[in-house]
């Protein structure tokens, strides 16, 4: 699904007005996760628009006591992504920005063996600051919040119930 994902979105970059700006960058995104982003701004524009993909290192729940693994966990983010700039061109920018994306979390409790999962799909909205570093490289640093969005996990072993998620951005990239 995420090859066919990212791969979607790139064709369709391939697609729109040769006078744009491709940028593709990796880093932190979501909450804890490392990812990429790949985004598409016409020459002079305002608006960029593109697509995320980030997964947080898989994560073992410990006893505190006896140090025993007692669950494990991974998560992804996933989605789409429009910001817009305050003032128009490619230097460094203050912009709004606004996404809806997949969050997916797994458990697998260690002790029973049985495992569960859930999916939210939310809009996030935030803002951030993107910056360039010469013409071809620029970093960027957002946060996107998601007060509403839900991802509850129930195992033998205990259960996990997330209210609200984060989406920061902390990458660098290169334009084409």
């Amino acid at each position: 699904m995420k090859p066919i994902f990212i791969s979607a979105v790139l064709l369709l970059c391939c697609r729109l007005n040769a006078a744009a700006e491709i940028g593709v960058a990796a880093g932190l995104v979501g909450f804890g996760a490392i990812g990429g982003q790949v985004h598409w701004q016409p020459d002079g524009g305002r608006w960029r628009v593109g697509a995320q993909y980030g997964r947080v290192p898989d994560y073992t729940f410990r006893d505190p006591f006896t140090g025993r693994p007692l669950s494990l966990e991974r998560e992804e983010f996933m989605g789409l992504f429009a910001h817009r700039q305050f003032t128009p061109g490619p230097a460094g920018r203050w912009y709004a920005a606004a996404a809806l994306l997949r969050w997916w979390r797994m458990e697998k409790s260690l002790d029973f063996g049985d495992s569960d999962s859930d999916a939210s799909v939310a809009p996030y909205f935030g803002g951030g600051y993107m910056g360039r570093f010469g013409p071809r490289v620029f970093w960027n640093l957002g946060i996107l919040v998601a007060p509403w969005a839900e991802n509850n996990v129930y195992t033998e072993g205990g259960s996990t119930e997330s209210d609200g998620a984060a989406d920061i951005h902390v990458n660098i990239g290169v334009l084409f």
